[in-house]
């Protein structure tokens, strides 16, 4: 199986063949109000996916999303 990959562009991703998953950034948005107004105490976004891992590795009770 081949590891994923993440394109940060469309031109990138166009050679693909196989399944992609695809980052609706309004969702993003709209879930991270939420999640604050839900009572979240604090949200960080991270540019870099392998940023947000190690966080999430640094801090095993936050929640990676």
């Amino acid at each position: 199986m081949e590891a994923a990959r993440i394109a940060t562009s469309a031109r990138e991703a166009s050679g693909w063949r196989h399944a992609a998953a695809v980052v609706d950034v309004l969702r993003c948005s709209t879930t991270l109000c939420a999640l604050l107004a839900g009572g979240c105490p604090g949200v960080t976004v991270y540019a870099d996916p392998r940023l947000a891992a190690a966080a999430s590795r640094r801090r095993p009770e936050a929640e990676l999303f």
